[in-house]
Parts: structure tokens; C-alpha cells; sequence
């Protein structure tokens, strides 16, 4: 039973198993939450078991992208060339009033929440446009 003795093998094992759930269908439920407010949009993510080192938040154009990947296997301090699976991933179409460079995400207490603030000088007031006759 040297194998069990050797955590580098049972600790690659469980990683192995990991992969191979997720590969076969096995995913994380996450549930996601967009609540609009007065003066920014909130998205909320749970994702049981999965921590804020796995987590990833990208704006690109007008798309929030929220998503989890597998931690990679180390060996020795130094990264293998292994592949990331993902855990789960959601793309929410945001406003254009949404003031990107201020986007705050905070890890607390399980729940992943998003700010996205609303930039003063970009929200929308409605108005009408007169018609010309020619």
C-alpha cells in the first residue's frame, strides 16, 4: 500500500476524477442574479463549492462574462500544460450606461456579488425626435 503513502499520486487521482466529472456532464449549479437598480445593476453568483480562486469576471463590449474553471494540477511549485475545465459560465448582456472602469467584484460569505455602476452623464433620459416632412 505505498500508493496511499504517496499524497502527490492520490492528490493527481482526485484531480483526475474531478476532470473526468465534469467531462462527463457532471457541472456546478450556479445561480445567478441580476438585480437593476436606481443607480447600478447588481449580479449576484452562489456557486456551491466553488471558491473565488476558481472564479473569473470579464467585460467585453456589452456582455458581462462570469464564469469558474478547474484549478490546474501544480507539480513541484511549477504549473503542468494541462487544460482548464470549466465549472460553470454566464454572459449577461449589460447596459451601455454602465460605467465599465468602476465595475467593482467582491467574494464574501460564498456569493460572488458584481456592482456595475451607472456613469451620471450616461443615463438614458427619453426624448422625442421630431419628424421632418420634405
Amino acid at each position: 500500500m505505498n500508493i496511499i503513502k504517496n499524497k502527490k499520486i492520490v492528490k493527481s487521482f482526485g484531480q483526475h476524477i474531478d476532470q473526468l466529472n465534469t467531462l462527463s456532464g457532471g457541472i456546478s449549479m450556479a445561480h445567478v442574479n441580476v438585480i437593476p437598480k436606481k443607480d447600478k445593476m447588481v449580479v449576484r453568483v452562489v456557486a456551491p463549492a466553488v471558491g473565488p480562486e476558481s472564479m473569473q469576471v470579464l467585460v467585453e463590449y456589452n456582455k458581462l462574462f462570469v464564469y469558474a474553471t478547474l484549478p490546474s494540477a501544480e507539480d513541484n511549485g511549477a504549473t503542468q500544460n494541462t487544460v482548464s475545465f470549466p465549472l460553470f459560465a454566464r454572459a449577461i448582456e449589460i447596459p451601455f450606461q454602465v460605467a465599465v472602469d468602476q465595475i467593482e467584484a467582491v467574494y464574501q460569505n460564498g456569493e460572488l456579488r458584481v456592482n456595475l455602476p451607472y456613469a451620471e452623464d450616461r443615463i438614458v433620459k427619453g426624448q422625442f425626435i421630431p419628424i421632418r416632412k420634405i
